[in-house]
């Protein structure tokens, strides 16, 4: 016996197709308006005020304890327990160069004082150390980049078998009356050299007395 194939009528091919055709628009639009709205949340900031020290960073940052610090807050959202971050100090002056008096200070002090503070920090961090201290200027005045390197035990509450993180930080010390002041930088490792522009934004948005 023979069969004859009936096309379906046009009426109902466009029924099917008329579903398939609102989902792709659905996607479309999701997929603009998370676009839209990660474009809002990244170029939105907050400011930090401590004291005579102030620092902008993204508002998609959280404000997290770092010891020691007047401030310090991390990307854990977009880079989780080893997110980029930023943390401010103020440390007397006699506290890295003990005997000397207020009043000018030479590079030689600066780097001196770079060194002790590099001492003091690496002493509660698992395998810190220091890859380099330099002289550089921040907004016309004298400060000293120490480019550190560390290790980074997981957050509390990783899986039992999360691994350390290798870090990579920056920390900026510049003196100012009878009080130095530090902005550190720092993320993971392999994180760093594209993470460069937003660690100079960090530094141009630091306020210091």
């Amino acid at each position: 016996m023979a069969t004859t194939d009936v096309a379906s009528p046009p009426a109902a091919r466009r029924r099917g197709e008329e579903p398939e055709a609102f989902v792709w628009l659905t996607v479309a639009l999701a997929l603009l308006l998370g676009w839209l709205v990660q474009g809002s949340v990244v170029n939105r900031t907050k400011t930090a005020e401590v004291g005579q020290s102030a620092v902008t960073y993204p508002a998609s940052w959280s404000p997290v304890d770092e010891k020691d610090a007047t401030f310090a807050a991390a990307d854990l959202f977009g880079g989780g327990g080893y997110g980029a971050r930023v943390s401010l100090y103020q440390v007397p002056r006699t506290t890295l160069l003990p005997g000397q008096q207020q009043g000018g200070q030479q590079q030689g002090g600066l780097v001196e004082a770079a060194t002790q503070w590099s001492i003091q920090r690496g002493r509660d961090v698992s395998g810190y150390r220091v890859l380099g201290i330099r002289p550089v200027r921040l907004k016309g005045r004298e400060a000293v980049n120490i480019d550190v390197a560390y290790v980074a035990n997981p957050p509390q509450g990783a899986a039992p078998n999360a691994m350390p993180g290798l870090m990579h930080a920056v920390h900026t010390l510049v003196p100012a009356g009878d009080q130095f002041y530090v902005l550190a930088f720092a993320t993971e490792s392999h994180e760093f050299a594209r993470r460069t522009a937003l660690h100079e934004k960090l530094l141009d948005s630091w306020r210091l007395p």
